[in-house]
């Protein structure tokens, strides 16, 4: 029997035992059983199939020393496997597990885990409860500022038609910067606890999106926004308003500079984001009139020196 075989019938046994230690017991047996007959190159997945069921049961037994222990070990080991693996599954979806709480880590792991998987393998219920954790983890992850990858994403399908389909209407409000339908939906997210207990930094975050927003709508050769007009977007008061620019800057979202004086700010660049519709067709928009800006560019140069251009 290959040591991959040994570690999936293991598995299958442990599942149906209830003692905890007796579990960890057997699975270090299997451990030991697997190195004694290692490949290199060849059975790093029996280990890491077999580490990664270890911290399952670690992570039930809440000793999360040992399950930080047994990712760190095996990570260095993951980069070893040439492709994607079902193993990889079972290893991002322990990651996400133990990182319930990091709303930055639980998001990026739970992605990875998505990424390894067909949806039609885990139950309705499953995309659901994951389709609501992956949302709100975007929502409230500190330094993540780019929900295309999220909103794009197959299983906020599951949502559609349920009393959590408000969660992405709440995404797609923080993706346009949009104060209204975060107002809008306050009812729903009042009710949801960790959010609620994070408003203030949900304000804050909704701000930067709307700041990125506001930029975005300005043509390319005039990117100059008054902090007036910072202020009313954003809904943030005129005196946070240097505040506000400067951490967009310290997040990557934009780069410019400040004027202090005339109170203004000029954006060069903006972070590149997955748009949704109205936002694409306001981009079509912007590049026509840049097009056209082109084209009397080009004719004016014709009519005034026409011996360069023949």
């Amino acid at each position: 029997i290959s040591p991959l075989s040994l570690v999936e019938i293991s598995l299958c046994i442990v599942k149906r035992i209830r003692d905890l230690d007796y579990s960890i017991h057997l699975l270090e047996g299997v451990l030991e059983k697997v190195f004694a007959e290692f490949e290199v190159g060849k059975d790093v997945e029996s280990i890491v199939l077999c580490k990664t069921a270890m911290g399952r049961v670690h992570l039930a037994r809440n000793d999360l020393q040992s399950v930080k222990k047994i990712i760190d070990e095996t990570t260095t080991l993951l980069n070893e496997i040439e492709g994607i693996t079902p193993v990889h599954a079972q290893f991002y979806d322990l990651c996400s597990r133990y990182c319930k709480g990091d709303f930055s880590g639980y998001f990026a792991d739970a992605l990875r885990f998505l990424g390894c998987i067909d949806l039609k393998d885990i139950t309705l219920r499953e995309q659901q409860e994951r389709a609501r954790d992956l949302s709100i983890s975007a929502l409230l992850a500190k330094n993540l500022f780019n929900l295309g990858e999220l909103l794009v994403h197959p299983i906020l399908k599951s949502l559609h038609g349920t009393n959590d389909e408000w969660i992405i209407q709440m995404l797609l409000a923080f993706n346009k910067g949009d104060h209204v339908s975060f107002e809008n939906l306050k009812p729903h997210w009042k009710d949801q606890i960790d959010l609620a207990e994070n408003e203030s930094s949900l304000r804050q975050k909704l701000a930067l999106f709307g700041l990125v927003e506001l930029t975005f709508h300005k043509p390319a050769n005039n990117r100059v926004l008054s902090f007036k007009e910072i202020s009313h977007f954003t809904k943030t008061s005129l005196d946070l308003v240097e505040m506000l620019v400067m951490k967009a800057f310290a997040h990557g979202l934009l780069e410019g500079k400040i004027n202090q004086v005339l109170e203004q700010a000029e954006m060069t660049w903006v972070q590149p984001r997955v748009l949704d519709l109205s936002q694409l067709t306001e981009l079509r928009e912007q590049i026509s009139s840049w097009s056209d800006k082109v084209r009397e560019t080009v004719s004016a140069i014709k009519e005034k020196s026409p011996e360069i251009i023949s």
